[in-house]
């Protein structure tokens, strides 16, 4: 020993991450030698070249389907390995012991996983000059394993859930003192683990287990409380017999769970994922015809809006509520699918003349005594009216300012657009969850919001920050309130609270901000009118609409709903 040198005793734990690390090069090294050969694989799979015929095709697909399911049984052996290194504190020796003696995987992960997210300084995996506190060795860089595993391997917030849920589910673990724990559906990890478990059909299973596992729970439960209400009458001692028909009836619907799992599960290895969901439905249908009612927990558990991505340029929403919130809504929706709303006034001798005018439009002939009562036919399907009127409703709260403050500003929808793009309708603006949009949306929002000028340096530094302007204030709306009374668009009974403001010019054409140069649009109909096909005009203070082609030159259609039109006085 040197002289001089205090003798400091080894870091147990940064031994352990050392040995970690190199327990993560071996691995990687193997891993990447087998990710190069089977991508040089690829070429090998030219039909054409190869002469192969469809049965031969499939062959090769079978083979490689085989490899990619052993993968995604990896990849949930890895996630599990990191959600359990995850719950378990980093110091504890046992999220890191290597020894012989423990061959766990999960170990190995656990380890593994807490030398990438806190490496070692040097490339020799020796420790650093600072040494961590405990506290700070306890403490995960990620708030849940999710978030590690869609960070690190650069997944969707969803697929990375699923893993560590999936794994959760068919893998076995172990509790902190290191006693094994026994997966919930062990049948579903061997599937899994043969290579044989189609991802979608694992996900079909899976969803119907919990559901045939709640559905036989509860049914065995509901008998055992019946029969020990009838045991426990007075003058008769039946604790005993309820204590032994709750552990029978415990076997028993444990028994009729894993039943329910063999028949999926072998399923599984014999048919397409298709038809294994139609089985899992088959099965949870007859494990319980009457179906257990959910109780409050799993109602409440189960309510909420939940985001399914973008398809077809849309974004699909999916929404559960119970029955108050669908009381809540079908009330909201009522206001544009009530069939009686859409009472045709006076319109028989109407016709359609402009083949490429809106669909339902009813355009009437120029000066004509009618024209200007004239209702549009509602050719909308009820799920757009739906829509429309939820949307309508949260516009509503929006313009009301009775939502809580965000980030120590009201609630509102963010638009950021270059002045120059938003008076040429060209390019885009940004709106802060969806990205980019075009800047003719931006115009429809601009019309009835808060403008805040912000003047940019050159490098695109803020220069100054104006004060919010309000294009339409109160006193403008409670006008166009009494004036309207709700959608001013010929038809629509949108009423005025859940209407934006819109400028016959627009105000960066140089429009101005008065009520006779103003009106209250739906948000279906204001975007209707920014898209260009329909015109809006102003003649002796109220609006007049006018459909594709139609000359502007004659008496507009109106809203006849909101305000009934008054018949001129006969001359005597």
């Amino acid at each position: 020993m040197t002289s001089g040198a205090a003798f400091e005793p080894p870091d147990e734990a940064a031994s352990m991450a050392r040995g970690a690390t190199g327990a993560v090069r071996e691995v990687s090294a193997e891993t990447t030698a087998l990710i190069s050969r089977v991508r040089g694989m690829a070429g090998s799979f030219d039909a054409d070249r190869n002469g192969w015929d469809v049965e031969t095709a499939l062959d090769a697909a079978a083979v490689v389907e085989d490899l990619a399911r052993t993968v995604s049984h990896l990849q949930l052996v890895a996630a599990h390995a990191v959600a359990t290194s995850h719950e378990r504190p980093a110091a504890d020796p046992g999220a890191c012991r290597l020894d012989g003696n423990d061959g766990a995987p999960l170990s190995f992960g656990a380890s593994a996983h807490l030398s990438l997210v806190r490496p070692s300084d040097d490339a020799t995996g020796a420790a650093g000059p600072a040494r961590e506190t405990p506290a700070r060795r306890q403490r995960s860089p990620y708030r849940r394993a999710a978030d590690g595993l869609r960070v690190r391997l650069r997944l969707s917030q969803a697929e990375a859930r699923r893993r560590v849920v999936t794994a959760r589910d068919v893998l076995g673990s172990r509790t902190m003192s290191g006693v094994p724990l026994a997966p919930e559906f062990p049948l579903v990890g061997e599937l899994l683990a043969d290579g044989a478990g189609d991802r979608d059909a694992v996900r079909h299973i899976l969803h119907g287990m919990h559901d045939i596992g709640r559905a036989v729970r509860h049914r065995h439960r509901t008998d055992v409380h019946r029969a020990s209400a009838d045991a426990d009458q007075p003058g008769n001692d039946g604790s005993s017999e309820a204590l032994a028909r709750r552990e029978q009836a415990d076997a028993t619907a444990a028994e009729e769970v894993t039943e329910a799992e063999r028949i999926l599960t072998t399923a599984a290895r014999e048919v397409d994922a298709d038809s294994v969901r139609r089985l899992v439905d088959r099965v949870v249908h007859l494990v319980d015809q009457d179906g257990a009612p959910p109780s409050e927990a799993e109602l409440s558990a189960l309510q909420g809006v939940f985001w399914m991505g973008r398809r077809h340029g849309l974004h699909q929403v999916r929404l559960c509520v119970d029955d108050v919130g669908r009381e809540m809504l079908e009330t909201i929706f009522a206001t544009a699918t009530n069939p009686r709303t859409y009472a045709n006034h006076g319109c028989d001798n109407t016709t359609d003349a402009d083949p490429g005018a809106e669909r339902g439009a009813v355009v009437p002939t120029p000066g004509s005594a009618s024209a200007a009562d004239v209702t549009p036919v509602e050719r909308r399907p009820v799920a757009r009216l739906r829509l429309d009127a939820l949307l309508a409703a949260c516009g509503a709260a929006l313009r009301a300012r009775a939502l809580p403050d965000t980030g120590g500003l009201p609630t509102q929808v963010m638009v950021t657009i270059a002045l120059n793009d938003l008076r040429a309708g060209i390019g885009s603006a940004e709106l802060p969850y969806t990205g980019p949009v075009p800047a003719r949306d931006a115009r429809r929002l601009a019309c009835d919001a808060d403008v805040i000028p912000i003047v940019l340096g050159s490098a695109g530094q803020i220069l100054d920050v104006g004060r919010s302007k309000r294009l339409f204030p109160a006193h403008h709306r409670k006008a166009l309130t009494a004036r309207d009374g709700g959608c001013a668009f010929p038809g629509c009974h949108i009423p005025a609270p859940w209407c934006e403001g819109h400028h016959v010019t627009p105000w960066w054409k140089g429009g101005t901000t008065r009520i006779d140069h103003a009106t209250l649009l739906c948000a279906y109909h204001h975007h209707l009118i920014h898209a260009g096909r329909w015109t809006v005009q102003m003649r002796n203070g109220t609006p007049h609409f006018y459909g594709p082609g139609q000359a502007t030159n004659g008496p507009g259609m109106r809203n006849t709903y909101h305000r009934l039109a008054v018949p001129r006085r006969r001359r005597q």
